[in-house]
């Protein structure tokens, strides 16, 4: 899998001697899916209980405050499942 690093450069999540120590940014809904294999499955589907709950009541998927910190959470376990490996 590959990932674009903030200076725009794409990378394999994994090299052939060590794993690439760039972090995984998620910013929409895309990325989630897109890096969706990186998560544990509880999470992703916690993750996405939480989102589709709130989007019943009032929620909205652009600019809506609590759908990106979903995002967050799910950035924050693959990059610290990515730590583990590297370090």
């Amino acid at each position: 899998m590959k990932i674009q690093l903030e200076d725009g450069t794409i990378e394999n999540v994994y090299s052939m001697d060590k794993p690439v120590a760039a972090k995984i940014k998620i910013n929409n809904i895309k990325d989630l899916i897109e890096y969706k294999d990186l998560i544990p499955v509880a999470a992703f589907l916690d993750i996405n209980k939480r989102m589709w709950d709130w989007l019943e009541v009032e929620g909205n998927l652009v600019g809506d405050p609590y759908i990106y910190k979903q995002l967050e959470y799910a950035e924050r376990i693959i990059n610290m499942q990515r730590d583990v490996i590297i370090n």
